[in-house]
């Protein structure tokens, strides 16, 4: 018996979506896709929410008793095997998809007034032996292109006014005895920007700015497992992603943060095998994944506010590995190209006001000899380019032209508390500001 519970709520959702029958593209189209008379996907958005957004789970598992008639036998007990549990509050989504070549061309306005949250709670009285697994996600503004072939030139300006706003995920979830496998997740973001492409050219544009709070909680409680516990958060102010294959990708961003961001991810339980307690908080993210071609970032990325990120972990018994672990970061930016060229041209400051505080805590033994760590990692200003050659080539090269300040305090810690154990690890990393250009030599 499975019970399934999903909630979703998005105040302002529009998906575009594009296959072209090669009738309608000129001859040229497929190899430039870009080129006048290629039928492309135009993209012109305006949205605007000025009101909450909220979606709820709550599952109560218990035992239920079914009494057949009673020449079928005796009273018997029904439980659930595996429950899932999925929350997730958007105040405005885009998503713009084309096939073939299709190119996707245009821009999105995107304008948060309002607050958004996703709940999500798990009770249970009876065991569960399967797996019990929770999402809960909390958005802003949400934007996506993908394009495969076609290649894109797109431009978003997302925005989450202040105004004592709050994009809130909540997870909760509390076992007894019997569970198999725990999976929980919470992430809250105010603005994200995906774009996606293969055997075609990415040229992004993205204005984030935010000035809400950003929440995200993890927390759980069980008894006794069988499988893995995990238990993961996530927050964000702002973020832009890109992953694409044979592209060539330009982006340029203007981030800037000015609301508080917090992830919280706390688990407590009597017993089990692998338990991970992890979360990560960060104001504004770039992050540029390529293989097969030219990569390059640009632009500015402001930090205004404080992060938070807390890992708890509480165990009297572990058998094989128990992890906390913790990282937060005002700034992080990640180029990483296979086969080509990179270069990073960005601007990171973290104010007065943008402390970053990270605390990684472990509390737990293992009779059984088990490994146990906590981590916890903190930045300012983050910088990571990495290319890599492939397929034989003899050399590629990263450009770094960067300019990094940091004015607030940046602190990790780490607190270990444990009784029999066998391995220990405790790790705490603080930097104000930290960039790493790396190229080298691919295996093949």
């Amino acid at each position: 018996m499975k019970r399934v519970f999903l909630a979703g709520a998005c105040a302002a959702a529009l998906t575009l979506f594009a296959v072209p029958a090669s009738a309608q593209q000129a001859p040229g189209c497929v190899a430039d896709p870009l080129a006048a008379g290629c039928a492309p996907l135009l993209i012109d958005v305006l949205q605007v929410q000025n009101n909450d957004v909220s979606a709820t789970v709550f599952i109560n598992g218990q035992t239920i008793v079914v009494t057949p008639d009673p020449t079928n036998g005796g009273p018997n007990e029904v439980t659930a095997t595996a429950i899932t549990a999925l929350a997730t509050g958007i105040g405005n989504n885009l998503t713009a998809q084309s096939q073939g070549a299709t190119a996707i061309q245009g821009t999105a306005t995107q304008e948060l007034n309002g607050n958004v949250t996703a709940f999500s709670t798990v009770v249970t009285t009876a065991p569960v032996p399967g797996v019990i697994t929770t999402a809960t996600s909390a958005f802003g503004n949400t934007a996506q292109a993908e394009a495969c072939c076609g290649g894109m030139v797109v431009g978003f300006n997302q925005t989450v006014s202040a105004g004592g706003f709050a994009i809130t995920a909540d997870s909760w979830v509390s076992t007894v005895q019997g569970l198999g496998t725990l999976s929980m997740s919470s992430t809250a973001s105010a603005n994200v920007v995906g774009a996606s492409a293969t055997n075609g050219p990415i040229t992004l544009g993205a204005a984030q700015s935010n000035g809400a709070t950003v929440n995200s909680w993890s927390r759980g409680e069980a008894c006794c497992n069988t499988g893995s516990i995990t238990v993961g958060s996530t927050a964000a102010a702002n973020a832009v992603t890109t992953s694409s294959q044979t592209a060539t990708v330009y982006a340029g961003v203007t981030q800037v943060n000015t609301g508080f961001v917090s992830s919280t991810s706390d688990h407590s339980t009597n017993s089990g095998r692998v338990i991970t307690s992890a979360t990560q908080a960060t104001g504004n993210s770039a992050t540029l994944f390529n293989q097969w071609g030219y990569t390059d970032l640009r632009g500015t990325q402001q930090n205004q506010n404080g992060i938070r990120a807390e890992g708890y972990l509480t165990a009297n018994n572990y058998v094989d590995a128990a992890t906390a672990g913790a990282t937060g970061q005002a700034n992080s930016a990640i180029v990483s190209s296979r086969g080509s060229d990179a270069l990073i041209d960005l601007d990171q400051y973290n104010g007065f006001g943008g402390g970053v505080e990270v605390i990684a805590q472990f509390n737990a033994a293992s009779s059984s000899g088990g490994v146990g760590l906590a981590t916890a990692t903190a930045a300012g200003n983050s910088i990571t380019g990495y290319v890599c050659t492939s397929c034989g080539q003899d050399q590629v090269k990263i450009e770094g032209y960067t300019t990094q300040v940091n004015d607030a305090n940046v602190t990790a810690f780490t607190v270990m508390g444990a009784g029999t154990s066998g391995t220990l690890v405790g790790q705490a990393t603080a930097v104000g500001n930290t960039a790493n250009f790396i190229a080298q030599r691919g295996s093949q």
